[in-house]
């Protein structure tokens, strides 16, 4: 039933139209008549109607050729449907037809119909899995969400978007880096983003897919038209974030690495350390790919990499000789990477014994340094015993033995004999009140006290 509303501007619209034109041209009629010369009454009536004759064939003429024109622009299906969308746009709709219901992210009632192709006036029914995309007169004009919804005048649906979870299976053809030809699966989940500021909108008993129309407006027009020659030319954003993003990423993680670590077995607790790694990479990456496209990713996953090798069909014979050329290529494309590993490696090794070997030196001429430097403050000295000389000698052997890099370098059999030298020195108390070897920095301190 129509709401008493809409029904009033109904009639006054058609009042405005109709009735005003008709009324004036029959009042200009009648006066025409009236100032001519007296006639009878059937006379006067009769000519009255003929003067507003023509101005009647004109109303109705100039909608019949409006509805002829908007048939050849819009091929809307004859003169009648024609002019019945005329009526709608000019006098607007007082009912609910003609209406569409969107479901699933396509429209499942009227995709046929005038107000699919054209545009309103019209009535849009709108499932709560699915978000609609308008535009007029060659614009973008809002973001219909679940629910009811009246269209204006050539405002038609642009883009429908699902709300639901997306969920595809894409096979990727990929080279390893050692130039293998594999292929592999890659599972992908995803949805329409819903966070705002970061945090995702609870769903709710009338909004179960929670969106925002900026991510709507993102998915809705990031369309890509590709080669006339392919099936799927046209491709929307799911097809952008599997086929486009996540095809793309893959490649590149696979391109990495070469075919014994991608085909690696799995551990005995059921996980594949590479598997998981190029997992958590493509996962990373896609969802900062997918944000600009209005997505948001909820899972991936990839499937078993199997070798891929491109064979002539029919020949036999050409496909074996190309199948042995290939392994032959793989084989040479092996070798020379672990000769490079190798080379590699023997490079570090070198180094590090280069840098070794430095070292070595750098802690041999700090001993002699430093023995020189405690012999040269004896020998300084006047009245310097070669028992004191040898006394300084040991002990400044003994402390530097607790250097880590000095030990790291003097034999261990030189560490015991300066032990057993020590254990005798100690044992030699002929020096007044010398029961061992002083503490270090003790010994000159001893002799100045015995002058």
């Amino acid at each position: 039933m129509p709401s008493p509303e809409r029904l009033v501007k109904f009639i006054v619209k058609h009042l405005l139209w109709i009735g005003v034109p008709l009324s004036l041209m029959l009042s200009l009629s009648i006066l025409v008549e009236v100032r001519a010369e007296p006639k009878p009454l059937l006379t006067f009536l009769g000519n009255t109607l003929v003067d507003v004759l023509p101005g009647v064939a004109a109303m109705v003429a100039i909608p019949l050729v409006a509805s002829w024109y908007l048939d050849r622009l819009y091929d809307m299906g004859g003169l009648a449907e024609a002019h019945k969308f005329l009526r709608l746009s000019i006098f607007g709709q007082v009912s609910a037809r003609p209406w569409l219901l969107i479901k699933g992210g396509e429209i499942a009632i009227g995709a046929d119909s005038i107000l699919a192709r054209v545009g309103g006036p019209g009535l849009l029914v709108v499932y709560n899995d699915s978000a609609v995309v308008t535009e007029q007169n060659g614009r973008l004009k809002r973001v219909i969400g679940p629910g009811y919804a009246r269209i204006e005048r050539f405002e038609r649906i642009w883009e429908i978007v699902d709300l639901r979870p997306q969920h595809w299976v894409y096979t990727v053809s990929a080279l390893t880096r050692d130039g293998i030809p594999i292929s592999c699966d890659v599972d992908v989940t995803f949805k329409i983003d819903d966070r705002v500021d970061g945090i995702p909108i609870e769903p709710s008993d009338d909004m179960p897919y929670p969106f925002t129309e900026e991510a709507v407006l993102k998915a809705a027009t990031c369309t890509r038209i590709r080669e006339e020659d392919r099936e799927d030319q046209v491709m929307k954003w799911t097809g952008r974030v599997v086929i486009g993003d996540a095809e793309g990423i893959l490649r590149g993680i696979l391109a990495q690495r070469r075919l014994d670590e991608l085909i690696q077995p799995e551990q005995p607790s059921g996980t594949n350390a590479t598997r998981e790694e190029i997992r958590r990479q493509l996962k990373e990456k896609l969802e900062n790919s997918v944000s600009d496209i209005g997505a948001t990713i909820l899972s991936v996953d990839i499937g078993k990499i199997d070798i891929k090798v491109s064979l002539p069909e029919g020949e036999e014979q050409a496909a074996e000789e190309l199948s042995d050329e290939v392994l032959q290529q793989w084989i040479k494309t092996w070798q020379a990477e672990l000769e490079r590993i190798t080379l590699i490696q023997r490079a570090e090794g070198e180094a590090a014994l280069a840098g070794l070997e430095a070292v070595s030196v750098q802690a041999q001429a700090e001993m002699i340094l430093t023995l020189t430097e405690a012999v040269q403050t004896l020998i300084s000295k006047e009245q310097v015993s070669n028992y004191q000389l040898a006394l300084r000698f040991i002990e400044t052997l003994r402390w530097m033995s607790f250097d880590p890099n000095v030990r790291a370098f003097v034999p261990l059999e030189t560490f015991r004999s300066l032990q057993r030298l020590y254990e005798t020195i100690e044992q030699d108390n002929s020096l007044p009140g010398q029961t061992g070897l002083p503490e270090k920095g003790s010994s000159q301190r001893n002799v100045e006290d015995k002058k």
